[in-house]
């Protein structure tokens, strides 16, 4: 398997360090996160899926799948929020999940260059849609396992 351009000593680093960091998130159910790295390996931001800020983090919200998923911002969508820049050509972008088309579109609008994931894709997020939508823009996807 071609890992693209991250050595896979770096990527195990990588993959503990983005475990930790989507351990954050409050979701009872699935904690995702999302780590942004410039073409030299340095690291421009991070995300975890979690409600906007000021949004009360409540079990009755997260536990009621119609309020979550209209309200939860994705990790990957807070890690391109926080990266402060308008393009991102060459970057890296770091899942714990593959993403969905709705953030697949953000991260080809962004020109990330390079998606990797770490969990196996899931049924109920359309992702074919999402690969061909990376296939069509040129992006370049990893399974890291």
């Amino acid at each position: 398997m071609s890992i693209g351009p991250i050595p896979s000593h770096k990527l195990e680093v990588f993959k503990k360090m983005l475990v930790e960091y989507a351990s954050l998130s409050k979701d009872p159910r699935t904690k995702v996160g999302a780590m942004i790295l410039r073409p030299d390996l340095s690291i421009v931001s991070e995300g975890y899926n979690g409600f906007p800020a000021g949004f009360p983090d409540l079990p009755e919200y997260w536990n009621d799948r119609d309020i979550k998923n209209a309200l939860v911002i994705h990790a990957e969508e807070n890690a391109l929020d926080y990266a402060n820049s308008i393009y991102l050509p060459d970057h890296l972008l770091i899942c714990s999940h593959y993403p969905c088309p709705r953030c697949a579109s953000k991260i080809i609008k962004r020109k990330i260059a390079h998606v990797y994931y770490f969990n196996e894709k899931r049924a109920d997020h359309n992702c074919s849609l999402t690969d061909d939508v990376f296939s069509r823009a040129g992006v370049k996807t990893y399974f890291i396992g």
